[in-house]
């Protein structure tokens, strides 16, 4: 086990990618015990970051929405499938777009904040060769697990 450092955005990604290749039944079968017992416990340990992180975005999305999906600064159209979907008015969207891009603004730093996390670290060419010759892992699957290398 180790202390390693990362920034949230890196966090983020990685958490989204492992979950991908989690998803492949494939990919997980070529995986050692070892190995997916050392990523279930990191994954226990970045995943409170995401969910915060997740949590945060949609209280401020949220917000954001209270304050212009109303009566006064938005309407109600059909779309192409005709479903009714919410449209800020003309008159304000130049005011929305400039939040839009500021509550971005904000996400984007709070991205790039470093953590520190105990990860459980593993030997990345002792990991490679330990895969079967016709694993189904994709080069960029084995290269997100470099966040547990030694």
């Amino acid at each position: 086990m180790k202390t390693k450092e990362f920034f949230n955005i890196e966090v983020v990604n990685v958490v989204a990618a492992i979950n991908q290749i989690l998803s492949n039944t494939d990919k997980v079968k070529d995986l050692p015990i070892k190995f997916r017992w050392a990523l279930k416990k990191n994954l226990t340990a970045l995943n409170p970051t995401v969910k915060d992180f997740e949590e945060f975005r949609q209280e401020l999305i949220n917000e954001l929405q209270k304050e212009y999906f109303n009566e006064e600064k938005s309407h109600i159209e059909k779309d192409e499938n005709d479903n009714e979907v919410r449209k800020v008015n003309d008159e304000f969207m130049e005011e929305y777009n400039n939040k839009v891009q500021e509550l971005n603004g904000k996400l984007q730093e709070l991205l790039a904040e470093k953590n520190e996390y105990s990860i459980h670290t593993i030997d990345m060419d002792a990991f490679v060769e330990e895969l079967p010759k016709d694993t189904a892992l994709e080069f960029d699957d084995i290269e997100i697990f470099s966040f547990m290398e030694e």
